[in-house]
């Protein structure tokens, strides 16, 4: 067999679950659980203050403007209760920031759209969470952060993601108080 030739780029063999250990198990779900923790902390205050939604609402409307226009697909991708959806795009509609009408090409379906108003929330809660978020990641350098993307693209299930592009150089505006 040929040597590698100085390629740098050639991913490491994958570990087999059974050559992790228990601590390292833990430690890695200890990790994950503490900066979810972390950010909904910083998160969930800022988009009920700001905004009067809550992170799951957020993650409803992005999945909506994402092309997630039914209830049960809305449910299907976030993994969530079809009667937590249906309670939270009842509160997001009331709050006038989603209509549901129905689908002109199925009337048993509801499709579901974004407001003005549901648009501008999303746009100014996505700034909200994409400082927060970079705030936490700031102690990485571009080539870390690639590692981390591309990880946290494996261990989800989503190894066909797009390439993530590490952010520009220039220094993020500070996150609001």
């Amino acid at each position: 067999m040929a040597e590698n030739s100085g390629m740098t780029n050639a991913s490491p063999p994958p570990i087999p679950p059974s050559a992790l250990s228990d601590d390292e198990i833990s430690r890695f779900l200890r990790g994950i659980w503490r900066f979810n923790q972390a950010l909904g902390q910083i998160l969930k205050p800022k988009l009920e203050q700001q905004y009067g939604i809550d992170p799951k609402e957020y993650y409803l409307l992005h999945s909506i403007a994402r092309g997630a226009v039914y209830p049960k697909v809305l449910a299907d991708t976030l993994h969530l209760p079809f009667s937590l959806v249906s309670r939270h795009l009842d509160t997001l509609s009331k709050a006038g920031l989603l209509m549901r009408q129905l689908d002109p090409e199925d009337s048993r379906r509801v499709r579901l759209t974004l407001t003005p108003l549901g648009e501008e929330v999303l746009q100014g809660v996505r700034d909200v969470v994409h400082r927060s978020a970079s705030e936490r990641l700031r102690g990485l350098d571009s080539a870390a952060l690639e590692t981390l993307m591309h990880a946290i693209d494996l261990i989800s299930g989503d190894a066909d993601a797009a390439p993530f592009t590490a952010p520009s150089s220039e220094p993020l505006s500070e996150v609001e108080a």
